[in-house]
């Protein structure tokens, strides 16, 4: 498994570089140069979405780990001298673009700051759609932009970032690929990093609907995600119970947790955290939507979306989690049990056993002759 110096690097190349949703194509250019380099399949489908294959000596159902490469950002499309007009992708409250320092991120040259001095909200949804900036250089149509926040610092264990939603995602599966490689495990693995997930899991929800990854393989949506009570960055990665509008399929949860507790067994510093993180709604949804067994895995952030506290501030995540993630990730990839045997989330076997010991106390108990029930009638 990669060591804490390659995850870094490995995150701050990812973490790096600008992206929103519909202009991820750094991003996904530097994950597809990744898998190059390591020798495995990469192919965008239809919608865009990047999915990379590992499999070595394993047959049957494929774990298939998604993060989504864009966060909240957006695109230069109208330019009058230092003046420019921009599409806002994403969901930030208005009251923090007020003034907002921005950077806009020219292929193939130097970066320009700009301040914004206006906004526009959709009229149906309220959120933030177009942006006015004064630009301190020459920019043009199509052009990147982001909040004026450092692109990667690591303090400690925290690790600073203006896009941790969903880059350290999707640095996570890069190095989770990479440590198999490495390692030649016996897995089966696909990755597929997808697009527009702040537009509406539209990539995610693409995919899903063409039935494209097979019924039978389970689905693990990686997200960083905001911290909640039940949620502690520095506490370990956290086991989604489920989100917003759908809970996680206990039998994949349970999974998880089984390869959590053997590895916790030999490293006892090994923790996660489970919590039903309903303040959003992350891919996993978009896949159970459509029948799949799914179950999501994230690292809490502060910050969530540059929404800080006094105004937009870079996320923030722990790195012993992202360690953890990582971990856990690979465990589970080369566990001996497949994901398509499936665990069941409660051994029917000791509920049995406890009813055996107490069902003469209950029948004794009922308080009126029993009358047959026929479930039919």
């Amino acid at each position: 498994m990669l060591g804490t110096g390659r995850l870094l690097t490995l995150s701050k190349q990812v973490c790096s570089l600008p992206t929103a949703s519909f202009h991820e194509h750094r991003v996904l250019g530097f994950l597809r140069e990744h898998a190059a380099r390591l020798g495995l399949p990469a192919a965008q489908d239809r919608w865009g979405n990047l999915h990379v294959r590992y499999r070595h000596r394993r047959r049957g159902p494929a774990w298939v780990l998604i993060a989504h490469a864009d966060h909240p950002g957006f695109v230069i499309t109208h330019v009058a001298g230092q003046r420019c007009r921009a599409r806002w992708f994403g969901r930030v409250a208005p009251a923090y673009f007020r003034g907002g320092r921005v950077r806009v991120h020219p292929v193939g040259a130097r970066s320009v700051g700009g301040r914004i001095t206006r906004i526009r909200q959709s009229g149906t949804t309220a959120r933030v759609e177009t942006l006015w900036i004064d630009a301190a250089g020459a920019l043009a149509p199509g052009d990147l932009g982001t909040w004026d926040l450092p692109a990667f610092r690591r303090v400690g264990n925290a690790i600073i970032t203006r896009a941790a939603d969903d880059l350290i995602g999707c640095a996570l599966l890069a190095a989770t690929l990479e440590s198999l490689v490495r390692a030649e495990a016996s897995a089966a693995v696909t990755v597929v990093y997808t697009r527009a997930e702040e537009a509406g899991l539209l990539g995610a929800t693409a995919l899903a609907r063409a039935a494209i990854i097979p019924g039978d393989h389970p689905i693990l949506s990686i997200e960083t995600s905001r911290e909640l009570p039940c949620a502690r960055r520095g506490a370990g990665p956290v086991v989604r119970l489920g989100d917003k509008i759908a809970a996680c399929d206990p039998g994949i949860q349970q999974l998880i947790l089984a390869a959590a507790a053997e590895l916790s067994a030999r490293h006892p510093g090994f923790r996660v955290q489970r919590c039903l993180m309903d303040g959003g709604t992350c891919e996993a949804s978009s896949f159970a939507a459509f029948g799949y067994r799914t179950a999501g895995l994230a690292i809490p952030l502060a910050n969530y979306h540059n929404m800080g506290p006094r105004g937009v501030a870079a996320e923030r995540i722990d790195l012993r989690d992202l360690r953890a993630a990582l971990a856990l990730l690979f465990a589970l990839a080369t566990r001996r049990r497949r994901p398509g045997e499936g665990e069941r989330a409660c051994d029917p076997a000791r509920l049995v056993a406890a009813l055996a010991r107490a069902e003469a106390q209950l029948r004794a108990s009922v308080s009126a002759a029993p009358v047959p029930w026929d479930e039919a009638r």
